[in-house]
């Protein structure tokens, strides 16, 4: 089903480019539903885990809630508000729904398995959530250590939609700017390279005497 805005539309081609809503087609669309509800099934048990459900009964600000589920509030604070905003989006409070996640992925892996790299990625994020709110290990470590490498390598992918969108569409006014200005690419911080695998973009960065796009090694 097309992606409808509040006034039950769907607004796109009104809203965008075309070069942009050609990118965003219901396909697309339906991968990014799946995944934001996917996530919100995490939070539902990182929530639990954690402490945060039975202190949201008590209502108050976040600091009160963090204080009450017995969480370090240096690392906390800031993504305990971001887990509270979600559910109350939903409008979900304590008894907080029993949804399991791995319907969703099973959801996602028959509408389009190219973006499970991106929940791959989340569902390591919810293991490690309770140990690093609690401060007894940082989110650096947790989401980056040697034995996570394969899962960022796979979502940092051309591969995978959800990431490569990013790619696609900032490769529109960069490969406008390159016909207009012909030159090499130097792509600076730029993770595994993947931005500069957009075929719009090296035709025009080729220009004679000048090399290829290449990627500096970060």
């Amino acid at each position: 089903m097309p992606i409808a805005s509040r006034r039950g539309l769907d607004e796109r081609a009104t809203l965008l480019p075309p070069e942009i809503a050609s990118l965003l087609d219901d396909r697309f669309v339906r991968s990014c539903d799946l995944l934001e509800e996917y996530v919100l099934r995490l939070a539902i048990g990182i929530a639990r885990e954690t402490g945060i459900e039975e202190a949201m009964a008590g209502g108050g600000p976040v600091s009160e809630i963090v204080a009450r589920a017995e969480l370090d509030p240096e690392p906390a604070t800031v993504p305990v508000g971001w887990i509270l905003g979600m559910l109350a989006e939903r409008g979900l409070r304590p008894p907080l729904p029993d949804w399991d996640p791995r319907e969703i992925e099973a959801e996602q892996e028959a509408h389009d398995p190219r973006c499970l790299p991106s929940y791959r990625i989340a569902a390591l994020a919810a293991r490690h959530y309770p140990l690093v709110l609690r401060g007894e290990e940082t989110g650096e470590r947790a989401l980056f250590a040697a034995d996570h490498m394969e899962a960022w390598a796979a979502y940092f992918s051309n591969d995978n939609p959800a990431y490569n969108i990013s790619n696609r569409i900032a490769a529109i006014p960069a490969a406008r700017a390159l016909l207009e200005r012909p030159g090499a690419v130097l792509e600076l911080g730029g993770g595994l390279g993947s931005g500069k695998g957009d075929t719009r973009l090296a035709p025009a960065s080729r220009a004679p005497g000048l090399p290829p796009n290449r990627r500096v090694p970060q």
